[in-house]
């Protein structure tokens, strides 16, 4: 399904590094042209995708859109770097915007009280099923020193208090809100391996 056909009423912005931007809107015309054809490739001309240059570590994002969508973006990096990235979106957003995160999320472990027995070949939370998602952290961490975060290490990324003078105690199921980065937790969509992570701004 491509939104550019599906929704004719949306106005894509695709962000990222100069070089990346160069190749990606040579792709996309000729992946239009191709599997679309030239009424649907016109779509790059009339203003309905546009494609902006970025340091997403530097820069905020082009200020006022409705969806602000990262997909498998902030596994690259480490908590200090993805809550950089989701401050510089922060600036960037208006009221009723959304943060979208499109990214696996790994299932929390169960602790030993909570489960009867597991084998040793099993994670606790019998995670053999979901074995790439440990190994694609393990890889995360190899290659970016970087991982794969459960719902609560998403929630958390950039929640710090604001008062730093003050020591603040707080179980991390119950945080809803991150003052660092001005988010708030709204929602968890399941997608097949990965989910979609949802935000607000505060």
């Amino acid at each position: 399904m491509n939104p550019i056909k599906r929704y004719p009423h949306l106005k894509l912005v695709i962000q990222d590094q100069p070089a990346v931007v160069q190749i990606a809107r040579k792709a996309l015309r000729i992946e239009l042209q191709l599997v679309l054809g030239r009424q649907i490739s016109r779509g790059l001309e009339n203003g309905r995708v546009d494609f902006v240059s970025i340091n997403f570590l530097q820069d905020a994002p082009v200020e006022g859109c409705d969806i602000y969508y990262l997909k498998n973006v902030l596994h690259d990096w480490t908590n200090t770097e993805c809550v950089t990235i989701l401050k510089n979106i922060r600036r960037a957003m208006k009221r009723g915007s959304r943060v979208i995160i499109q990214e696996i999320v790994i299932p929390e472990a169960l602790n030993s009280n909570e489960i009867n027995t597991t084998s040793e070949a099993h994670l606790p939370s019998w995670g053999q099923s979901e074995v790439n998602m440990y190994e694609f952290d393990i890889l995360m961490m190899e290659c970016y020193n970087a991982k794969e975060r459960t719902l609560e290490e998403f929630i958390h990324l950039g929640y710090a208090p604001l008062v730093l003078d003050i020591v603040v105690l707080t179980i991390h199921n119950a945080v809803n809100s991150s003052a660092q980065s001005g988010l708030q937790f709204n929602e968890i969509y399941p997608a097949g391996d990965m989910a979609l992570v949802e935000f607000s701004p505060v």
